[in-house]
This record gives C-alpha cells, sequence and structure tokens, in this order.
C-alpha cells in the first residue's frame, strides 16, 4: 500500500501559496493515484476547496489560540513537558494516516513541525517556498524559517530568485533545492469581458488608456508610487497627437495594517489633478475581468517572488511592466512579454508603459508571447508532474536528517 502525504498549510486564504497549493492538489487528484492530508493552521475561504479534495484538519479550530497558549507554557518553564506530550499525539496521527512525507507549502511552518509533527526516521520533510526570504521573515518571524530549515531535507522554490535567496541566506545546500515557476490552475481560456461595459462602469472614457495593477494597497505593492508615475506617464502621452488620457485601475483592498495610505495617495492625486484617474475597486472575486479590459500591466512592487496576478494577466495577453532587483517578475517578463525597468526608475516605467500604450503592434506582439510563456511553463498542467517526481522522489530515496531532540 501506498504511504500518503500530509500538505501543511499556514491558511487557506485567497493569496499566493495557498491558491498554488490548490491548484496542485486538484491536479494530483485528477492525475494520480497520490494519497493525502491536509492540515491547516488557520482556515480561509479556500478551506472548502480544500475538504472537496482530501481530509482536512484545522487546529485553531480544535485549539484557538494555540500558538500564544504554547509561548505562555514554555515561559512557565512546562514546555519541555508539554512539547513531549504534542509530539506524541502528533507521532499518534502521523502513524495513524500512514504518512510518508511532509509537504510544507511555506517556510513558516517551522513551528508546527517543532510542536506537533514530530519527524520520525525515515520521514522526509519537503518545503515548498513561494516567498522570497525578506517577506517570509516579516510574515513569519525569523525563528519559524531556521526551524523550517533545519526539519526540512528538499526544497522545492517558486522562481530563480527565491533559490537564489535559500542558498545565500538561510545556507540550503544547492543539491537541495530544486525550481519550479509559480503557476496557475487549468482555466487557460481568456476571460470574455464587456470592456466598454466595465469602463463606463467605472468612469473611465471609452478611448483612454487604461493601467491596471492588483494587490494590497501598502506600500509594499507600490501603491505610494501611483501619483508620481502617473504624473510622469501623463506628460508623456500629453504631447503626443491625440492627446489621450490614461486610468488605473487598482485590483485590491487596504489592509489594516497599512490603513491611511490610500488616503494619502488620493490626496497627493487631489493635488496633481490626477484624483479621477484611479480607481480603486478594492479585491474582487474575478480579477482577470480587470486585467482582460487593460492596455498593460504594472506591476510597481518592490518584493515579488514571481507573482501570480503578472501571470493572469498575461493570459489575457496583456504585457507587463516591472522593477528589476524585486525578486522573480523579471524571470518571466525577461525581453518579450514586456518590459523590466531598473529598480524604482519611474522615468524608466513611464516611457516603456508609454511605448507599450502608443504602439498597438508592439502590445498585441508583446501580449501574444505573454500568454504563450504561460502556457509554456507556468501552469499546473506543467508544474504539477514536476512536483510530483519531486514528492515521489523524496518519499523513495531521501534519506531524513538526524534531527536534535531539542528541536
Amino acid at each position: 500500500m501506498r504511504r500518503k502525504v500530509l500538505f501543511l498549510s499556514h491558511e487557506a486564504s485567497r493569496s499566493g501559496a495557498p491558491l498554488l497549493l490548490l491548484h496542485l492538489l486538484r491536479w494530483i487528484r485528477q492525475n494520480s493515484t497520490l494519497d493525502f492530508t491536509l492540515v491547516l493552521c488557520r482556515g480561509g475561504p479556500l478551506e472548502h476547496e480544500f475538504r472537496e479534495l482530501c481530509p482536512v484538519v484545522r487546529l485553531n479550530r480544535f485549539l484557538p489560540g494555540l500558538r500564544t497558549s504554547l509561548r505562555l507554557v514554555d515561559r512557565v518553564g512546562l514546555g519541555r513537558m508539554v512539547q513531549g506530550l504534542t509530539r506524541w499525539l502528533g507521532g499518534r496521527f502521523l502513524l495513524s494516516r500512514d504518512v510518508g512525507l511532509v509537504y510544507c507549502n511555506t517556510l513558516g511552518n517551522g513551528w508546527v513541525l517543532r510542536q506537533f509533527l514530530p519527524v520520525p526516521p525515515k520521514l522526509p520533510v519537503l518545503c515548498h517556498v513561494h516567498e522570497l526570504c525578506f517577506t517570509a521573515a516579516g510574515a513569519f518571524g525569523v525563528s519559524d524559517i531556521e526551524l523550517t530549515r533545519q526539519y526540512a531535507d528538499t526544497f522545492i522554490a517558486a522562481s530563480e530568485a527565491v533559490r537564489s535567496e535559500l542558498l545565500s541566506d538561510i545556507s540550503i545546500c544547492s543539491g537541495d533545492v530544486r525550481v519550479v515557476h509559480s503557476f496557475l490552475g487549468e482555466d487557460h481560456g481568456r476571460t470574455e469581458v464587456d470592456t466598454l461595459a466595465l469602463r463606463e462602469s467605472l468612469g473611465v472614457p471609452h478611448d483612454a488608456y487604461v493601467l491596471v495593477a492588483c494587490g494590497a494597497i501598502r506600500s509594499g505593492k507600490g501603491a505610494d508610487l501611483i501619483p508620481t508615475l502617473l504624473r510622469l506617464l501623463s506628460k508623456r502621452l500629453e504631447v503626443l497627437p491625440g492627446g489621450r488620457t490614461v486610468h488605473l485601475i487598482w485590483v485590491g483592498a487596504e489592509p489594516p495594517d497599512a490603513a491611511g495610505l490610500r488616503n494619502e495617495v488620493e490626496e497627493d492625486l487631489r493635488k496633481l489633478n490626477l484624483l479621477n484617474r484611479v480607481h480603486f475597486v478594492g479585491s474582487q472575486a474575478r480579477p482577470r475581468e480587470y486585467f482582460a479590459a487593460a492596455d498593460a500591466f504594472v506591476l510597481l512592487s518592490r518584493s515579488e517572488s514571481l507573482s501570480l496576478v503578472l501571470l493572469e494577466a498575461a493570459l489575457e495577453e496583456v504585457p507587463g511592466v516591472c522593477f528589476d532587483a524585486t525578486g522573480g517578475p523579471k524571470e518571466f517578463v525577461e525581453q518579450d512579454a514586456g518590459f523590466v525597468v531598473p529598480y524604482l526608475d519611474l522615468d524608466a516605467m513611464s516611457e516603456a508603459l508609454s511605448r507599450i500604450l502608443t504602439q498597438s503592434q508592439l502590445r498585441h506582439a508583446l501580449g501574444r508571447r505573454a500568454r504563450e510563456k504561460v502556457l509554456l511553463g507556468y501552469v499546473v498542467g506543467v508544474a504539477g508532474p514536476n512536483i510530483l517526481n519531486q514528492i515521489e522522489s523524496a518519499m523513495g530515496t531521501c534519506a531524513p536528517r538526524n534531527h536534535a531532540s531539542g528541536r
């Protein structure tokens, strides 16, 4: 009987790493006989979709406030005793499900490995890293990353940029890391959208150029750069025949920890007489409708492992423009799916966008090539077999590390 895989995810939000895991598990269910269970540290809107594929255990459902409680227990000197109990329970859990491999879907699950999922002899751990190390450290903490590094035997990196950081920043051996680029699911069709109606609903003139950006309204995603970029780009377009204006649609909500940034951006836009040119539409269930209605996708992020929304826009034949030195986006864009400009050089970005907007033949050629690149290398039908091979190889040949008893 084949042994099972235990997938471990920090949450079930409709965001990068959980979405990629959902795509992967759907592909595995449809294309292999691999059996698996999923453990979620926290729930989220994707949880019911995960439950359609496999048994799901959500830790905070049974043990709310678990991590805080564990820290308090440790402070009063009972940490080792409780850890022994939870490791025993974790071992029983693994045995009852005949688990042959633990698949961590992020760098931030080290505390779970340490506290609940003891790694017995001959049980390897594979970690799929979707984040750059700086981003992961901010989201999960350095200690979690270090624990994951200690427990994991092999790694899958979402881009060459992620792989490079794993080697340089947390000292993973090069032979332990394989690159499988971030990927989209199996819905490869172009999105049907009434472009004129969508633009009209936002107050965008029918003859205006339209940019689209996507992400949380925070400085890390470059939302603070909107006013300067739009000012520079508008100035370039004003001197051209026809006098067409440019509008920007931002898909994504303002998170609580960045409250106030949107007001600051809008105040700058008001002072520049550009407030009516930017449209914050919030989170959308079908963001690709907005991508399909745009002329170009602009990625203002300061740090990205690759960017799923860049790939989604490319699937709609919309070329992208991004900064260099931000991580993985340039690996996809290169020179044939849009433009890569120097880091935070908004003048260069405005020039690249101006070329895409005003040269329709160039825009269509870049867009067609962008979609072609996604279909050739950035969909689950390509990534799935590679990841499944990594899982089966790790289950069959990996000699797990001798983890110290104090971890």
